[in-house]
């Protein structure tokens, strides 16, 4: 009798064990392709076996194992609840993916915080550049205007004094031509003058010609009467 319970309680206990890694096989496999999409068949398939060796002291290698420990009951195996391979494995995998999960939430956070530096490092030192480049460009205008003002003002100058030389040009052509007018009537009126005093020099000599002439007519007149 208690080696046909022996042969019951160890058939029961490896059709559980079978049973239990089927479930681990599957739900790994499930698991595996989860956080793995790109693995093959072959490496999934072989979770199972990674699943078995991590935990190689479960109850499901050995139903005596728990047996002996009392946590089994010898009438009911069923009584007593088991934490299986696959809650094991499922929890191996969360605490991993948590680890993982911390290590790249950390990892983002230190790039974003560096990235984010580093943008507003740049950010300033392009901001620095751009108000130095405005205010020499600022320097350079206000320069330039200042130029341009006093370019204006000696053009204004020069324009003035352009103005003032024209003025002064006409009022001398005006002046000129005032002159040469009254040269003209100079002109003639040393012509008149020159005129009568050629005049007034030749006329005594045609008188004095005029009275001999007459002298000579009379007295030849005279002779002749003798």
């Amino acid at each position: 009798m208690s080696s046909t319970n022996n042969r019951a309680r160890n058939a029961v206990a490896s059709g559980k064990r079978k049973s239990t890694e089927d479930k681990v096989g599957s739900s790994s496999k499930r698991v595996a392709l989860e956080l793995f999409p790109s693995h093959s068949n072959h490496e999934i398939n072989s979770s199972k076996r990674v699943a078995l060796e991590l935990f190689p002291t479960h109850p499901s290698h050995d139903g005596k194992s728990l047996i002996n420990s009392g946590r089994y009951d010898e009438t009911n195996v069923q009584s007593v609840p088991l934490e299986t391979p696959e809650d094991l494995f499922d929890k191996f995998l969360n605490s991993q993916y948590n680890t993982i999960r911390e290590s790249c939430k950390q990892y983002l956070n230190n790039t974003y915080n560096d990235l984010v530096r580093q943008a507003d490092k740049r950010a300033s030192t392009i901001c620095r550049e751009k108000d130095m480049e405005m205010a020499s460009m600022k320097n350079t205008i206000s320069s330039l205007q200042q130029k341009l003002a006093s370019t204006n003002e000696v053009i204004n100058r020069k324009n003035t004094e352009l103005d003032n030389s024209r003025r002064r040009n006409l009022e001398l052509e005006e002046q000129v031509a005032h002159y040469n007018s009254q040269a003209e009537v100079w002109k003639e009126k040393a012509e008149r003058a020159e005129e009568m005093l050629w005049n007034a020099s030749v006329s005594p000599r045609r008188h004095a010609c005029c009275c001999e002439d007459e002298e000579d007519t009379a007295l030849s007149s005279v002779g002749e009467t003798r």
